[in-house]
Order: C-alpha cells, then structure tokens, then sequence
C-alpha cells in the first residue's frame, strides 16, 4: 500500500506518561443494533508543518504556529478523554519527505504514525493526502476503534471535542453507526490573549467539511 511504514511511539513506552496511554479496555463484545458501552475512536490526523507562521493571527503578541497551536489543542484534547474515560488512540499520517516529518510523526501523545509515500503537490499549500491512506492508517490502530474521526491538519478541535463526541455516538435517538461531518466554526484572524481565548471565541458557522467521523 501507499503507507510506506508505520510504528507506535517507541520513545512513550520511556516516558513517565506511558501509564496514561490507553491501548484498549476488555469491553462485552457488541449485541446486534446496540451500542459499545464504550466506543473507541482512532483519530488521524494529517498534520504539515508551514514555512512560516500565521500572518493574521497571534497569541499574546507573538505569531501563531498553526502545526503546534493544532497538535496542543489534540494533546488537550486526548488528555481530557484520558481523565474523562474515553479512549481515544490519536494516530498521524505524512509524507515521508514532508517538512519536519520525523518529528510531526513522533510526537506524545500520537500512539499511531504512518509515513506516507503518496499524495497531491498543491500550487500553493500543503500536499494533501490520499483519503485510502488515510483510512489504511486507521485500520492499522492498536485499540480496535468502533469510529473513525479524520480533521484537516487546520483544526483546532475543542478540548472537549472527544466527550462531546461519545455522547453523541451513544445518543440513541440516531442510527447505530452513523457517519457525521462536523462542520467548523470560522474563528476570525486577531490578536488573542492566550490560546484558551481561542477555544471560547464563538466564531462564525463554516460549512467546508473538515472532521468526518464514522
């Protein structure tokens, strides 16, 4: 396949956060047209690290790295999952030669990382993955997930995003299984305080779908 190679994160198993980590739990094997007492989701994201950074946006003053304001609002995430009860394998997929790929694929928390070798150069912007790389990702996770959650490498999700989203796969009133694109809110460009002003800023609806869970 496409995917090059993948690995989980040798250097987790030497951090004190290893116990944090959850690979899985021991659940009862799902009944027909009912719901995972505890859905698993294997999120994969497909992050690029930019030249330079945000030319519209700061943070205290200072400009904003897209790459690493995303992957702090993921580790946010994934921590709250973590003290909340959810699990939640957080696996990343780039192009082998891609900038600062090395260090994009190896970062706590991602548990998942795979090198891709294929992809679409943009004129001018990231080069976009292939989505059958991206699901070849998926599949190879470690915590059999019940959900795929895929989200462009320009999400910031919110800290409760993971919560939010077993609550709404467990909500009986919808179909067993069924697939969701979560459309964003379109932030507008200042300059913000800190990065938890961002999380609170409501922003304006945005229709592009750039997180598909399923």
């Amino acid at each position: 396949g496409a995917v090059r190679r993948h690995w989980g994160n040798a250097f987790v198993d030497s951090l004190p956060e290893r116990d944090f980590v959850m690979d899985g739990r021991d659940v009862k094997p799902v009944a027909h047209g009912a719901p995972a007492l505890f859905p698993k989701f294997v999120h994969v994201a497909n992050p690029f690290a930019r030249s330079k950074p945000h030319g519209k946006t700061t943070v205290g003053g200072e400009p904003v790295d897209e790459d690493a304001l995303a992957h702090l609002s993921l580790s946010s995430a994934w921590t709250l999952a973590r003290h909340q009860g959810v699990d939640v394998e957080l696996a990343v997929a780039a192009r082998w030669d891609d900038r600062d790929a090395e260090r994009l694929l190896t970062r706590f928390p991602v548990r998942r990382a795979c090198s891709l070798s294929n992809g679409l150069d943009m004129a001018n912007g990231p080069r976009l993955p292939l989505v059958s790389d991206l699901l070849e990702c998926a599949a190879l996770s470690q915590n059999d997930a019940d959900y795929v959650v895929l989200t462009n490498p320009d999400i910031l999700v919110h800290p409760h995003f993971y919560v939010h989203l077993q609550q709404l796969v467990l909500d009986e009133r919808r179909p067993l299984r069924t697939a969701w694109s979560i459309t964003r809110r379109q932030v507008a460009p200042r300059d913000f305080a800190s990065v938890e002003e961002i999380w609170r800023a409501k922003g304006e609806p945005h229709l592009g779908h750039d997180c598909l869970v399923f």
